[in-house]
Parts: structure tokens; C-alpha cells; sequence
């Protein structure tokens, strides 16, 4: 015969699971405030994806198992790659001046790596008093609109760095999730016990 469900407890579990799933707003201003220029719709994605991965881990867990070391691990991870992934948005993104009147991150290539960079951008870069970073050479050309970075940095170029970009988001996206998951599942095994 089922054992009967215990409010207290299904409510313990519940409130457990809210609390954990509360615990990504802090991360959540760093996802929102720092996504990748253009990533539109995906943005709208993470916060589905967040609660997919906790019911995942949560459900996918043995009441035996305790994965709180490796949810420690992997926010720590995140984190680490989070602050890669700041070096790497300041690297292949340039944000508007606020005397633009554009509050707008625009996605470049390489920085100003030769390769990376136009010959209309690479002769304005070796003109005498040329632009000594991404933000000038922008201005420079007047690119602060959409198509503009196109006529500074290879098209594949800023494709790649947005595919970098992107995917680095995602990954650090995932393993906060994943682990803040991780160490609830402790919370709420400990709620239903």
C-alpha cells in the first residue's frame, strides 16, 4: 500500500526547490546585463533553461546521492569562466559611447588583430595619429549603427567571435545552473528526510 503524502513535507520539498531556484537571481543580473550583442531571442532562453536543468537534477538524483561537492565545483567553474568571458565580451565587443545616445553593445572581430581587421580598417589603423582602440576606430568610421562593424572587421571574423562569445556564455549559463541544482538537491533531501 502507498504511503501517504505528509503536507509538511511535500511543502518542506516545495519550499526547498523554490528557495534553490531563488538562489540563481543573483547570477541572473550578471546573465541579462551581459548576454552577447544579437543573442535576441536566446536571452528569453535561459530562464526556461534554468528551471529544466534544476528538475533534471533534481529528479534525476538518487535520494542516497549527495552531489553538493559537485555542485561547488561546477559554480566554481562558472565563475572562473565568467571572468573569461568578461575579458573575452570587452575583447570582440565594443560598447557605444554614451555621448551617442546608443545604449548598445556592437560585436566586432578579434580586437585589432591585423587579421581580423579590414583594408579600409588596416589603412586607417597605420595613418598617422590612427585609432588606438576598437571604440576609436569605430568612431573613426562612424560605425556605431548597424551594418558599421561589417565595414571595419571580416564578416567570418566577427561570426567567429560571436560563435565564441556565445558558446562561452552558454557554458558558464549552464554550470551555475547546474551546479546551484547540485546543492539543492542537498536542501531538498535534507527538507524531505
Amino acid at each position: 500500500m502507498p504511503r501517504p503524502i505528509d503536507i509538511g513535507t511535500a511543502l518542506g520539498v516545495l519550499a526547498a526547490g523554490a528557495g534553490a531556484i531563488a538562489s540563481q537571481l543573483p547570477g541572473l543580473s550578471f546573465f541579462t546585463s551581459n548576454a552577447p550583442p544579437s543573442f535576441g531571442v536566446l536571452g528569453l532562453m535561459t530562464s526556461g533553461l534554468t528551471l529544466a536543468v534544476f528538475v533534471w537534477v533534481l529528479s534525476s538524483t538518487p535520494p542516497s546521492r549527495d552531489r553538493s561537492r559537485t555542485g561547488l565545483i561546477a559554480t566554481g567553474a562558472a565563475v572562473l569562466l565568467g571572468l573569461g568571458y568578461v575579458g573575452l565580451l570587452n575583447w570582440v565587443t565594443v560598447p557605444a559611447p554614451a555621448e551617442t545616445g546608443i545604449d548598445q553593445r556592437f560585436q566586432i572581430g578579434f580586437g585589432l588583430l591585423n587579421f581580423s581587421l579590414t583594408d579600409d580598417a588596416r589603412s586607417l589603423m597605420h595613418s598617422s595619429g590612427g585609432p588606438a582602440t576598437p571604440e576609436d576606430l569605430m568612431l573613426v568610421k562612424g560605425a556605431f549603427r548597424p551594418g558599421g562593424p561589417q565595414q571595419l572587421w571580416n564578416a567570418w571574423t566577427i561570426t567567429l567571435a560571436w560563435t565564441m562569445l556565445s558558446g562561452v556564455f552558454l557554458a558558464v549559463y549552464f554550470l551555475w545552473a547546474f551546479g546551484l541544482a547540485c546543492v539543492a538537491t542537498r536542501l531538498v533531501r535534507r527538507t524531505a528526510a
